[in-house]
């Protein structure tokens, strides 16, 4: 029979659970048969028994269900008679021996509210009818080690342990509707043709062979061409191990209970599911959850979902391969840490809303994952360092409005992160901590804008490279809170603030000049970037003024020697660091200026005397030009070779009419002297100006 035929007849027979049982005439005459073969092999039997094998015979339900519905919970079948009691040996013959095999009609073995007295021992047989126990109990369980089964159903039924190592079922299992076992339920290596389905099962082992570790459900390298079902009221107490697992479809957790606070409460490692895995819609777990190196071919949802385990891994998911979305989203609770290091995802890591809770430690650890789409945690409340440190996102990471919280620590840490698309900051995004983007790359935009309390975080953009930067003034961290030494970016964004001034303010919130520190904090590089970045779009002065705020900011916050700190007070009083050489000539002008007045005064008072007696001055003397000729150096203008300042003289002068003012020679040489000097000086630092040869 094909495995899609066989999860039909599976299905069919389940609904006839209900009242709907085929009688098969045909089958009658097998009963006599069979009751006479029971005969012989077990002497006489009771009228319980005779009643079991007809109806097996009959292809109908043997059951021992009393009149009383309050008197059929499988909870209190130590206290049902002898009446509705069978034997193990009686269910394991029908199974083993090829006689009562075919004498056994096809619908198989259907029993419901009866006991059976002793474990069930069918290792290694090849059962291919049916094996139903409805609200039946099995105090002492079940084993099929190894057996070749046709399909497995125990709706409502009570049991011990299961043991189905290495079992083969053609069909399905069905451990649902009120099943309860108490007891490990093991499928190691086993195979299922339909599905699993424990949907309303309760599965109890807290204190297994193991101690807390005790597994309530063990599937370790179980193979389900169908899906699992571990849902809708489904409740375990141990360890559900699915590692190594592989299944076809989907693993379905919603509503389910997962309780095992001192271990694993879910363990799928090295998992492997065709379709989506979800842990949502009132799924909750005690314990750790355990996708280290799953591979999911659709999606991993677990919206709503509560991972509850404080002191340790709430969900771990290393390494773990997602083909579609991961939503951790719209009520998403995780108390512990989500670990998704290493992590493939083809689609988004959907945060949205969710809740991260993990205060002493990292409440979301994505490090080095990949992210084919956008990563989302808009709304989300994270308690706990974020950590995207060196992972890989194709769109999107967006934040707005999400609340990061780690005051002692890094609140968002997406050092060396690279993000193809946009990152967004803002939209009432909050951060009470440590914002790192340390050598991150964002190809398109940096949003950092509307950003509350911006006074309790500290952002970290340090060798960071980033398309477009786009921030607004109010979000601007407090002074000391933001690094920006070696952050290459292409521009700032229109609307950002834009202007040198107020640039300038920008940079200036690196330093923190209050605090006691021998740490030097200047760093030029931010400064020629900003610069770079306004001469590029065309706006040379405003580079300009970045780069003259840089040098004034070094002289006023690095350690320089008195003379160094002089020369560097003066090159940027005179020549703007060698970004204003034209200030020389404003500067020159005033002292030729004045040098023409004092000359002129000089000459008016007989203190300027010929250089040389019986020199040729029929040139006359001309103050200006003097002063001019003193000023420049190289160029002689036949004034400063042919007259001096009298040393030795002195004289008054009348300026207009009414004031006589004295004029020294020996003062007037002095000017004469430093003139000189001064138009040295100021001609060397125009030329290196102009030049750039003292630009830093």
């Amino acid at each position: 029979m094909k495995k899609g035929a066989t999860i039909v007849v599976c299905v069919c027979l389940t609904l006839l659970t209900h009242g709907h049982f085929c009688k098969g005439e045909s089958m009658s005459k097998n009963g006599p048969n069979l009751i006479e073969l029971a005969k012989q092999k077990f002497g006489t039997l009771t009228e319980a028994e005779e009643k079991l094998f007809q109806a097996f015979a009959n292809g109908q339900l043997a059951d021992f269900s009393a009149k009383d519905a309050t008197n059929n919970n499988p909870a209190d079948a130590n206290n049902w008679g002898p009446e509705r009691t069978i034997k193990s040996e009686h269910i394991a013959w029908l199974c083993r021996d090829d006689h009562a095999s075919e004498l056994v009609a096809h619908n198989g073995i259907w029993v419901k509210g009866a006991r059976v007295d002793r474990r069930i021992q069918l290792n290694g047989a090849h059962i291919s009818f049916l094996l139903f126990f409805d609200k039946c109990a099995l105090p002492e369980g079940i084993s099929v080690v190894n057996a070749e089964l046709f399909c497995l159903s125990l709706p409502g039924t009570h049991t011990g342990p299961i043991t189905a190592d290495g079992a083969k079922v053609e069909g399905s299992v069905f451990l649902e509707k009120g099943f309860k076992a108490k007891g490990e339920v093991r499928l190691l290596g086993a195979t299922v043709g339909g599905q699993l389905s424990c949907i309303d099962g309760h599965f109890i082992n807290p204190d297994g062979p193991d101690g807390p570790e005790g597994h309530a459900l063990n599937a370790d390298g179980l193979t389900v061409e169908g899906s699992v079902f571990l849902r809708d009221g489904f409740r375990s107490e141990g360890k559900v191990n699915l590692a190594g697992a592989s299944i076809r479809s989907n693993l379905e957790c919603n509503k389910g209970q997962f309780i095992n606070s001192d271990g694993y409460a879910l363990a799928a490692d090295r998992l492997k599911v065709g379709g989506s895995v979800l842990l949502g819609n009132g799924f909750r777990s005690e314990g750790k959850v355990l996708l280290v190196g799953a591979t999911i071919g659709r999606t991993l949802d677990c919206r709503k979902g509560q991972f509850i385990n404080p002191d340790g891994y709430a969900l771990s998911a290393n390494g773990m391969k997602v083909e579609g979305n991961v939503l951790l989203r719209d009520g998403f609770k995780a108390e512990g840490e989500v670990r998704l290091l290493g992590a493939t995802i083809g689609g988004n890591l959907d945060c949205d809303k969710s809740q991260f809770i993990n205060p002493d430690g990292c409440a979301l650890a994505a490090d080095r994952s990949k992210v084919d789409g956008s990563v989302f945690l808009r709304e989300a409340n994270a308690k706990g360092e974020v950590c995207l440190l060196g992972g890989t996102i194709d769109r999107n990471l967006e934040c707005n409005r999400g609340q990061f919280i780690n005051p002692d620590g890094h609140a968002l840490c997406a050092a060396g992160l690279t993000v193809e698309g946009n990152v967004f900051l803002g939209d009432g995004f909050n951060a009470n901590g440590k914002v790192d983007f340390v050598d991150a790359t964002v190809q398109g935009y940096f949003v950092w804008t509307g950003v509350d309390s911006p006074e309790k975080v500290e952002l970290d953009l340090r060798s960071a490279r980033i398309g477009t930067i786009q921030d607004d003034e109010q979000s601007w961290p407090d002074s000391g809170k933001l690094f920006l030494g070696g952050l290459i970016y292409d521009e700032i964004a229109d609307g950002a603030p834009n202007d040198a001034k107020t640039r300038i303010e920008w940079l200036q919130r690196q330093y923190d000049e209050q605090a006691q520190s021998d740490k030097e904090q200047f760093r030029p590089q931010p400064y020629e970037q900003l610069a770079a970045v306004f001469r590029k779009s065309g706006r040379d002065e405003d580079a300009k003024k970045i780069l003259i705020e840089k040098n004034k900011d070094k002289a006023r916050l690095t350690k320089l020697m008195l003379s160094e700190r002089s020369l560097h007070y003066l090159s940027g009083l005179i020549i703007g660091y060698g970004y204003r050489p034209w200030r020389t000539v404003r500067y020159g002008l005033v002292i030729v200026l004045f040098g023409w007045f004092l000359f002129w005064a000089g000459y008016r008072a007989d203190v300027m005397t010929l250089a040389n007696e019986g020199e040729d001055a029929s040139g006359g003397f001309s103050a200006f030009i003097y002063s001019l000729d003193v000023f420049v150096p190289l160029v002689d203008l036949r004034q400063a070779s042919y007259w001096l300042p009298n040393a030795n003289h002195a004289g008054k002068v009348r300026i207009l009419d009414k004031f006589n003012i004295p004029v020294s020679g020996r003062c007037l040489r002095i000017w004469f002297c430093f003139e000189i000097f001064a138009g040295w000086g100021l001609t060397t630092l125009f030329v290196v100006g102009v030049t750039g040869l003292v630009r830093t």
